[in-house]
Order: structure tokens, then C-alpha cells, then sequence
């Protein structure tokens, strides 16, 4: 067995064993007074053990097989159920959750709190507070984390596809959405395959999709002109349609251009739009036909802005599976 070095030996500690065999002696109350999962488990009486006899029905050498097994587990049920954490030879048993190195992280969390406060931690570590706090319910070490982790992304240290799996396994919405806003812009082509891991395969291909939809929506939008708005006083509303959808189409001064050659998303044009010069159109049907591609109700977007409401549905598919 590694014998770690130990934190606390004084009254109250307990000695708790990773899978890897290393120890760690924590003070007792640290644990208690932050984790409700280690609260819960040091108040729990010990297990008792309960010998079952073997059938005597079997071929012997079944029996025989059996009853080897069954006194392997009895033993091995009667060593862990003295297990009380009172020593680093009868230290309470972590599971293979978490490394040691991570467990250490923790630990070294919990019983100094005020200690990592003063400094923006590294991001392996801020990763590591927040799965072990969660796991562990140590909301105290979750909200640091996601306090310095949102330091980190301002910093750009903190990648969308991270942010993106981190939001997915620790109940994080916001994140999930943020990222997935972030990643749209990306080409599924240009990923990583440490960025496909961490969004799965089932993220990954609705990522795809969402961009396919994306692209096919803007394609349209980019060939088929809106209908132009005619004011009262247009003399000649032919005229004026040949004038808009020539100035639609143009590339690259026109949506058409702005959609395919620059490649700026619907919200981007809905905002320049009021810029948009349509050759010699009459102003006023001009002024009409933007503000009607402009118009917008709390049930539906612009035309130019539906491409959110296809991100929209995406993530909000992928938040069905988050708590």
C-alpha cells in the first residue's frame, strides 16, 4: 500500500483509501460540516456480516467451487466490514470514482477553502474541484469552481467543447447553451477529435445537423428574395421588384453576397439592413419592405433571424437530457 502523507493525525481524523491503495487522514468534522455524501456516511452504522450456507443440492464439485467463493467474499466482507477509518490499515474505502491525484485536489479543498481564493486556479484544477464537489455535494467547492472557470473563458483558456461536456455532466445550462452558440460558427470538419469526445457522439451529430439546417436556410434566403412592400405612392411596382431583387442578389454588396461570400449569419443583416441600398427603388417601398423583413412578434422571428430559432430548438433538444 502508498502511504500518502498525512493531512491530520490528531483526535477526529479518519483515514480514507483510494483505489490505487494510497491513504489519506482527513479531520473528520472538515468533511462532515461541507458534504452532505460524507455526513450521511460517517453517521451510517458499520455492516454486519451474514454468512450464508451453501447448497448441498449440487454436483459436489460445483459445492466444493461455491463454498471457495463464498468464504473468499466472507472474508473479504469480514475485513472491509472493520473498516471504521480509525486507521490507514482499516481506512474507509473511496472507489475508483477519482483518481488519487484528484481525491487530493478535494481534500486539499475542503479542509482550505479561504487557501485557493486568493489566485485564479489553474483549470485542471478547477475541472477537478467541480466533479469531485459534485459528487461529493460540496456546493461551496462547485461554485468556486464556476466562478474561476467563467474567469478562465473570459480569458479564452476555457474551450466551448469543455465548457460544452462540463455544462452536460454538472447540471450547468447556461454553459451548454453558451457553448453550443459558440461551437454553430465552427465547421464540424475543423473539430478535433479531443473536441468530438467531449461532446459525444449524440451532441456531435446534432452540432452537424443544426449547421446543415443552418446552411440550407441561409441558401434559400440568399436566392429567394422576400416580396418587396409597394408604399401608395410607388408608380411602378415592377420597376421596384427588379430594383430589390437585383440588389438582393448582387454579390457581394447584397444579402445574397452577405449570406454566401462573407458569411454573416441572419442577425448580422437584420442589424445592416438599414443600410441596404437598392438601387434606384423608390425610397419609400424600400423603407417598407425592410421594416416588413424586420417585423417580429413574441411567436415569430424575422425571416433573416429564424436561424436562432433552429439553434433554439437544438439545444433545447440537448437540455431535454440535462437535469
Amino acid at each position: 500500500m502508498n502511504q500518502h502523507e498525512s493531512l491530520y493525525f490528531q483526535d477526529g481524523s479518519v483515514s480514507l483509501q483510494t483505489s490505487d491503495g494510497t491513504v489519506f487522514r482527513i479531520y473528520r468534522q472538515h468533511l462532515i460540516s461541507q458534504s452532505t455524501v460524507f455526513a450521511t456516511w460517517f453517521s451510517l452504522p458499520f455492516p454486519k456480516l451474514e454468512t450464508v450456507a451453501a447448497s448441498t443440492e449440487e454436483a459436489p464439485a460445483v459445492a466444493e467451487e461455491k463454498e471457495r467463493e463464498r468464504k473468499r467474499v466472507d472474508e473479504e466482507e469480514r475485513l472491509n466490514s472493520l473498516r471504521d477509518g480509525s486507521t490507514d490499515e482499516l481506512a474507509l474505502l473511496l472507489g475508483n470514482k477519482f483518481t488519487s491525484q484528484e481525491h487530493e485536489v478535494f481534500f486539499r479543498f475542503v479542509i482550505n477553502t479561504t487557501g485557493w481564493s486568493k489566485e485564479l486556479a489553474p483549470l485542471p484544477t478547477l475541472c477537478t474541484i467541480l466533479k469531485t464537489c459534485h459528487f461529493y455535494d460540496v456546493q461551496g467547492g462547485m461554485d468556486y469552481a464556476i466562478d474561476g472557470l467563467e474567469q478562465h473563458a473570459v480569458l479564452s483558456n476555457f474551450s466551448a467543447a469543455l465548457r460544452f461536456r462540463l455544462g452536460c455532466d454538472y447540471s450547468i445550462r447556461e454553459w451548454v447553451r453558451r457553448a453550443f452558440d459558440e461551437l454553430i460558427s465552427v465547421p464540424v470538419n475543423d473539430f478535433s477529435p479531443e473536441e468530438e469526445g467531449l461532446l459525444g457522439t449524440d451532441a456531435f451529430l446534432m452540432l452537424a445537423k443544426t449547421q446543415a439546417k443552418i446552411m440550407d436556410h441561409r441558401t434559400t434566403l440568399a436566392v429567394l428574395p422576400p416580396p418587396p412592400t409597394h408604399a401608395l405612392c410607388c408608380h411602378n411596382n415592377s420597376y421596384c421588384k427588379i430594383q430589390w431583387e437585383a440588389a438582393w442578389l448582387s454579390i457581394p454588396a447584397g444579402v445574397a453576397g452577405w449570406l454566401l461570400k462573407h458569411e454573416l449569419s441572419g442577425a448580422e443583416i437584420y442589424e445592416k439592413l438599414n443600410w441596404f441600398s437598392a438601387g434606384t427603388m423608390t425610397g419609400e417601398c424600400l423603407r417598407l419592405t425592410c421594416d416588413n423583413i424586420q417585423l417580429e412578434t413574441p411567436t415569430k422571428k424575422s425571416v433573416l433571424r429564424e436561424e436562432e430559432d433552429i439553434v433554439d430548438r437544438a439545444i433545447a433538444n440537448i437540455l431535454r437530457y440535462v437535469a
